[in-house]
C-alpha cells in the first residue's frame, strides 16, 4: 500500500507549508511586539473552563481513543486539504470522505485505522510519535509544554513556518495541538488564550442538537480573500469537536468524537497494521492529518 503521512490536515504546515509559502511569495514574519486586540468574545470563558478541567493522563496499558470523520471537496489551495497528504495539488472531482480511528499509548505508539471514499476500503498503520514535532508530539512530550499563553505562543512562534503570515501559521499549529485527543487541559486553555490574541480571529456561538458551540474563525482578507478556517469548541467542555475551511476553491469539514480511554486496540488493527516505526522519516512527521 502507499505509505501515508503520519496525519493529514486541512491547513498544511512545516515542510509542505514551506513549499507553498515559496510558491505564493513567502510569509510575513509577525514580531512578538505586534499589537494584539482584545480576546474575541467567549474565549476567556472557554479558557477558564479548560483550566478547571482535571488532567487525564493515559495510564500504562491503556490508549487514548479518537474518531475523526472528515469530508473535502473542490480544488486544493495552499490552505486546503489534498487527496494525497504527501502532495499539494488538485483534489479528485466530487466529494471525498474519510474516517480515521486512532489509539495512542502513553509511550507514543499510535495505531490507526483509515477508510476513504477515494482509496482502499481500509488501511491500518502503526506509528511512533516524535518527541519534538509540534504537529504530533507524543503524550510525554506535550506534557512538558508551557501551560501559560505567553510561553506556549513563544514556543509555537519559534517553530512554525509557512502560511501567508506567522499568525496564520500559529492558528494552524493550535488546530494541530487541540485535535490530538490527549492534549492536557492546561495546554488547551493556553492555546485558546493564544487564539484570543490573534487579530484575525472572530467568534460566533450556535447550538446544534442541544449542544452549545463556539466557532473560532481565522480570516485574512488581505492575504487569502474569501477563505475562512474555523475551529469549533464545545462551550461546556472546551474540547475541540470540529473544524472546517471554506473558500479558495476547496471546502473541508471534520468532526472529532469518541474521545475516551480504552483498555486495548482492536486485534484486527494490530494484526494487520503496516509498521512505520522503523522509517527514518516517520519520526520526522513532516505531515499530519487531513483530519480524518
Amino acid at each position: 500500500p502507499r505509505e501515508p503521512s503520519l496525519w493529514r490536515r486541512p491547513l498544511p504546515r512545516l515542510a509542505a507549508a514551506v513549499a507553498l509559502a515559496a510558491a505564493i511569495g513567502g510569509y510575513t514574519l509577525i514580531s512578538p511586539g505586534t499589537p494584539r486586540v482584545a480576546p474575541a468574545a467567549g474565549l476567556d470563558t472557554l479558557s477558564a473552563i479548560a483550566r478547571s478541567a482535571a488532567a487525564q493522563p493515559i495510564p500504562a496499558g491503556q490508549f487514548a481513543h479518537l474518531l475523526t470523520q472528515s469530508h473535502q471537496s473542490g480544488q486544493a489551495t495552499s490552505l486546503a486539504p489534498t487527496a494525497d497528504p504527501d502532495k499539494v495539488g488538485a483534489l479528485p472531482q466530487g466529494r471525498v470522505s474519510q474516517t480515521r480511528e486512532s489509539w495512542i499509548s502513553a509511550d507514543g505508539i499510535m495505531w490507526v485505522r483509515d477508510s476513504s471514499s477515494a482509496g482502499p476500503a481500509v488501511e491500518r498503520w502503526k506509528f511512533c510519535l516524535p518527541q519534538g514535532d509540534i504537529a504530533q508530539p507524543s503524550p510525554a512530550a506535550i506534557d512538558q509544554w508551557p501551560t501559560d499563553a505567553a510561553g506556549l505562543e513563544a514556543l509555537l512562534r519559534s517553530q512554525v513556518s509557512g502560511s501567508t503570515s506567522q499568525d496564520e501559521a500559529v492558528f494552524v499549529a493550535i488546530g494541530d495541538v487541540l485535535r490530538l485527543g490527549y492534549t492536557p487541559p492546561a495546554i488547551r486553555a493556553a492555546a485558546i488564550e493564544v487564539l484570543g490574541g490573534l487579530p484575525q480571529v472572530t467568534t460566533a456561538t450556535r447550538t446544534v442538537n442541544g449542544v452549545a458551540l463556539l466557532d473560532v474563525s481565522f480570516r485574512d482578507e488581505a492575504a487569502r480573500p474569501g477563505v475562512t478556517a474555523t475551529l469549533t469548541f464545545d462551550s461546556s467542555t472546551s474540547e475541540l469537536v470540529a473544524e472546517s475551511q471554506t473558500g479558495g476553491g476547496a471546502d473541508y469539514a471534520a468532526e472529532y468524537s469518541q474521545r475516551s480511554l480504552v483498555p486495548s486496540v482492536p486485534a484486527e488493527v494490530t494484526a494487520a497494521a503496516v509498521d512505520q516505526c522503523d522509517r527514518s522519516d516517520s519520526n520526522a512527521a513532516t505531515a499530519v492529518p487531513s483530519k480524518g
